[in-house]
């Protein structure tokens, strides 16, 4: 099981951000979302099948999935999403 990063752009205004966040709740066993447009999931799937999934959801959309490795950083995210992080990567 791999972490990838998730980030997008909803580019149509008015969308529902609900729907992609419940896709995104989906594909991951486990998941963070520390930051307003970026996810970080805990998933048996490969980058293409989760750029697919959330890109059908609207094909208008930016999504850009990444698997982390180390090494890392990152700077004020809260105690428990770098914990996981630490846990996770």
């Amino acid at each position: 099981m791999a972490v990838y990063l998730i980030t997008y752009d909803l580019i149509d205004p008015g969308q529902d951000y609900d729907e992609l966040y419940d896709e995104i709740k989906d594909l991951a066993d486990d998941y963070i979302h520390p930051c307003e447009s970026n996810w970080f999931v805990k998933t048996e799937l490969d980058p293409g099948e989760i750029v697919d999934k959330l890109y059908a959801l609207d094909g208008t959309d930016k999504v850009i999935v990444m698997k982390v490795i180390t090494p890392w950083a990152t700077e004020g995210l809260d105690k428990d999403d770098l914990d996981w992080l630490h846990e996770n990567v």
